[in-house]
Formats: structure tokens, C-alpha cells, sequence
């Protein structure tokens, strides 16, 4: 709505130009008066006419000159706010959010300054809570483990976070605007997410991607994604890469079965000997001697393996080798070789040790360790023959103490290197149980060095021997 002092000063400016209209009239109007009283010959008459003309003239020409002069400041007071109006609504809409019409004057202009920047305000910051909002979601999305895939309605992606892009074998930027069969040669995710789209409800689904070691297992989740006014407009699917679990949940079911076995045979052993005792009162005297060693060996092994599996427990938790602590690990070396002096003497085995004169300290769990020495050790002097050879060395190697226990046995292929420290798995099964093995050895070998941040390597041949390599970092002196 108009206000007053901006009508005042447009009705002087029209009023301005009246004037100088009804002017421009009388000066006709003079003029042609003074005409008619020339050629009737009343030349005072026409003079006196002739300086009315004159000030009409002036008359006229002033009105003209200030009609001018107000229109002129009039439109540019008007004009130059418009003007930076338009300038920054430019800008805003170029991204320059910050932008502001200078308020000045009075009136309407005033108003519409005030109600630009008030609007430029409100949507400064709806730009910036979306931003926020936008670069949050972003951060969350990229920070997942599961990869998050969008897409539109016509299938096209919109968007694909880091973990999509590692799961797919592509790049965010590469995919952004494609079809998503045209980036992800999954089948199972393209069918996913195209089931979603066309059910408008949650679809479940199973990918296997082809790689080496193992095959990528993925499993897929879809919705829809619907707007304010529940219409449909995309899918979004989440990838859950569950390789590890299912090899995982694999390796429990082979532990649990391999559990029951290892257990429930010397269970049954023994059951079936003291059965037949307690069921046979004419049985020789020799014969329940031979029944008695039998269950005392068997009682034996399955001691030996409750204790490994307690062992194998207690690596697993956070709990374990609480006790670490600076040790020269020539003593538990040194401590095991005597330890087993004896055993290698009866089998005709030439045991040897070479460590160095000076000492070699390392931080752990001074048993821990001596278990790791007696298992290799163990293990070298059952699988070498009678007039062979088992060998320590303690070395340095660079920041590492390293114990390799080299032997002349029978050796492995070399398909079993790679699963030799899992649990229960036996090269040779029936001789490994009859030379009293549970097939937990190395596997608790594996564990307290990684626990000890080291780790165990072997190399072998079939026939030519096997040599055990444990590597732990020294202790770094305070």
C-alpha cells in the first residue's frame, strides 16, 4: 500500500507537468491571439501580447524543467533500490547466500529491503541446515562397514558410499547417474533392488562375488524410498559383507564336531575297557593289566586334551598373558631342551641347540613361551625317525628374536602348510592320534605369538624334514 509522503511527491511531479501542459496551451493560445492583432493592424496590442508570450514561455519552460528535475530524483530513488534488490537476488541465486539489500529511505522501499533480507536470512539458514544435514549423513554413510546403495526410480544410482564401492569393484563417481546393472555385475543385487522397486516392499537377498582365497559372501537388504506424499521414487539396499562370519560360523561347526569327536573317542575307550572289567570276573590278571594301561593312556590324552582346549580358551579372551613381563628367552629355551633330552635319547634322536652367548629379552609369559618351545619340540621329535636329527637356534634377527626348531622328519606337502596351525587339522590322522597328538599343538603355538605380537612361519618337504619359525620382538629397553 502506498503511503502518503511517497504520493506527495508523484502529485507534485504530475501536478508539475499539468502546469507545464496548460502553459504550453496559453503559450499557443498567445501566440495565435497576437497573430490576429498584427494583421488588424493593433500593433500595441500585439506587443503587449507579444511579452505575455514571453512569460508564458518562461512560465512553461520552468514548470517543464522542475516536472523533469522531480521525475528524475523520483524514478532514481526508486530505481536504485530495485536495482541492488535484483543484484543480490542475482547473487543468492549464484550460491552467495550472505548477501543484503542496504536499508535506507523510507517508505515501501524500506519495507521491501527489510522483507529481502529477512527472507535472505531464513533461507541462508535452511541452505545451511541442509548442508549440515547433508555432510552429516555423508560422514555417516561413509564411516559404515556395510555398503549403502540408492537408487532412483528409474534405477539409476544416486548414491554409493565407500563400502559399496570396495564391495563392487567400482567408484562412487564412476557409478553416480548409471544403471545400477550397468556398474554392479551382481546379479542377486541388481534382481534385489528391481524386487523392491516393483513391490514397494522389503526384499532380502544372498550374493557370492568370485574371489581368491575364498568367495565374498554378501548379503542383501532392500527397501523402497517414498517422498512426502508416499509415492515411490527410488531403493535403497544395504551390503552386509559376511565372509568372515560364515567362514567363521564354518570353522565353529568344524571345532564343535571336531570337539565331540576327539572327545568322545577316548570317552568310549575307556567306557568299553572298564565295562568289560566290571562285566568279566574270570578275565586273566595280564590281560586286566593290559585293560588298565589302556584306560590310563586313554585318560591321559583326554587330560591332554581338556588342557589344550582350556589353553586355546584362555588365548582367545583379553585376559590372557596378563603376566608379561622382560624375560631372556634363552632360559625357557634352555629349560625345554633338558626337558626333553631324555625322550629324544630313547628314540635315537641327535638333539641340538645353539643359542647365543648373549641375552636375548624379549616381554611375554615366560610358560606361554615355554609351551611354544615344548610343542614345536614335541612335534619335531614325533615325526622324525629313529637316527635323525632336531635342531634349535635362537638368533637375532634385526628387532626380532628368532627360534626355528629344524628337524629331519617325514616333512609335509606343501598343500598343508597353509592349515597346519588350524585346530584339529592332522597331516597324517591316524598317526598323529597314535603317537598321542590332539591337533591342538600348533594352533596354540599360533596363538601365543600373536598374543606375544609375533608370529610362526614353517617350511617343509615331503621327506626332507620341517623347520618351525617363531619371531617376537625384542623388548625395548626402558
Amino acid at each position: 500500500m502506498l503511503r502518503p509522503h511517497f504520493l506527495r511527491r508523484w502529485t507534485a511531479g504530475f501536478l508539475l507537468v499539468i502546469i507545464a501542459t496548460a502553459a504550453s496551451i496559453d503559450y499557443w493560445g498567445v501566440q495565435r491571439l497576437t497573430e490576429e492583432a498584427r494583421l488588424e493592424g493593433r500593433e500595441v496590442l500585439a506587443a503587449e501580447l507579444r511579452a505575455l508570450h514571453g512569460v508564458v514561455f518562461g512560465v512553461m519552460a520552468a514548470a517543464l524543467a522542475a516536472g523533469a528535475a522531480i521525475g528524475y530524483f523520483a524514478s532514481r530513488r526508486i530505481a536504485r533500490p530495485i536495482a541492488d534488490v535484483t543484484r543480490a537476488a542475482d547473487a543468492i541465486a549464484g550460491g552467495d547466500y550472505r548477501q543484503r539489500v542496504p536499508v535506507d529511505g523510507a517508505g515501501e522501499l524500506e519495507s521491501l529491503a527489510r522483507a529481502f533480507n529477512a527472507m535472505a536470512r531464513q533461507f541462508e539458514q535452511r541452505v545451511e541446515t541442509i548442508t549440515r544435514d547433508r555432510k552429516e549423513l555423508r560422514a555417516i554413510l561413509g564411516g559404515m562397514i556395510e555398503g549403502v546403495v540408492a537408487v532412483d526410480r528409474d534405477e539409476c544410482v544416486v548414491h554409493m558410499n565407500d563400502a559399496a564401492s570396495r564391495i563392487l569393484g567400482t567408484s562412487a563417481e564412476e557409478s553416480a547417474g548409471r544403471k545400477i546393472w550397468e556398474v554392479c555385475r551382481i546379479r542377486e543385487i541388481c534382481d534385489t533392488l528391481s524386487r523392491a522397486l516393483t513391490s514397494g516392499d522389503v526384499q532380502k537377498g544372498e550374493a557370492r562375488r568370485m574371489q581368491k582365497p575364498r568367495d565374498q559372501v554378501i548379503e542383501v537388504h532392500a527397501a523402497p524410498l517414498r517422498d512426502s506424499e508416499n509415492a515411490l521414487v527410488g531403493a535403497v539396499a544395504v551390503l552386509h559383507d559376511v565372509t568372515e562370519l560364515r567362514m567363521l560360523a564354518g570353522v565353529r561347526q568344524d571345532f564343535v564336531a571336531n570337539v565331540s569327536h576327539e572327545l568322545k573317542t577316548p570317552i568310549a575307550a575307556i567306557r568299553g575297557l572298564a565295562e568289560t572289567l566290571a562285566e568279566d570276573n574270570a578275565m586273566p590278571e595280564e590281560t586286566q593289566k593290559r585293560f588298565m594301561v589302556k584306560i590310563h593312556n586313554q585318560s591321559l590324552r583326554l587330560s591332554t586334551l581338556v588342557m589344550d582346549l582350556l589353553t586355546l580358551a584362555r588365548l582367545d579372551t583379553d585376559e590372557g598373558l596378563l603376566e608379561a613381563q622382560p624375560l631372556d628367552l634363552r632360559e625357557p629355551v634352555r629349560a625345554t631342551v633338558q626337558a626333553f633330552q631324555g625322550a629324544a635319547d630313547e628314540r635315537g634322536i641327535r638333539l641340538e641347540l645353539a643359542v647365543p652367548e648373549h641375552a636375548i629379552t624379549v616381554r611375554g609369559d615366560q610358560q606361554a613361551l615355554a609351551q611354544v618351545v615344548s610343542n614345536l619340540l614335541d612335534n619335531a621329535l614325533k615325526y622324525t625317525q629313529r637316527g635323525g636329527r632336531v635342531a634349535l637356534r635362537l638368533t637375532n634377527s634385526g628387532n626380532a628374536a628368532r627360534l626355528a626348531v629344524e628337524d629331519t622328519g617325514i616333512g609335509m606337502e606343501r598343500r598343508h602348510l597353509d592349515r597346519i596351525f588350524e585346530r584339529f587339522y592332522r597331516v597324517d590322522k591316524a598317526r598323529s592320534r597314535d603317537l598321542g597328538g590332539t591337533g591342538l599343538g600348533l594352533a596354540i603355538v599360533k596363538h601365543i605369538c600373536l598374543k606375544h605380537s609375533g608370529h610362526v612361519s614353517v617350511e617343509s618337504a615331503l621327506g626332507q624334514g620341517s623347520t618351525f619359525t617363531v619371531e617376537l620382538p625384542l623388548a625395548v629397553a626402558d
